[in-house]
């Protein structure tokens, strides 16, 4: 048995309408897309229960493990600049107010400019 052929989802999304709208058979469908009768009854299903898309190309558990990890690091990484950032602006608002009793202005005292 030879492998079927990669059908964007598009296609397989055109298809399976048409097949709803009663414009194709199950079998015209399956000739038009080079597939089993079967597959394209499978597409009509998975359309039927999660809409464009049931019909997605899934990702492999490896690659999605994959992003998953990328994203976690990502997050990660921001969150070291996020505190990184509220440190420095710590620092910057306590070099504005001076100890108590200096002559520098507070944060309610003085120009804000």
């Amino acid at each position: 048995m030879s492998p079927q052929p990669v059908i964007p989802p598009q296609e397989k999304v055109r298809l399976v309408l048409d097949l709803l709208c009663k414009r194709l058979t199950l079998s015209q469908a399956a000739q038009q897309a080079g597939v089993s009768p079967q597959a394209v009854a499978n597409w009509r299903r998975q359309f039927i229960t999660a809409g464009h898309d049931g019909l997605q190309t899934p990702v492999r558990r490896s690659e999605e493990a994959d992003r998953q990890r990328k994203l976690l690091n990502e997050i990660t990484l921001l969150k070291a600049a996020l505190g990184e950032a509220h440190l420095a602006l710590r620092q910057h608002r306590g070099r504005r107010t001076g100890p108590p009793g200096s002559s520098r202005p507070g944060p309610s005292g003085g120009s804000r400019f």
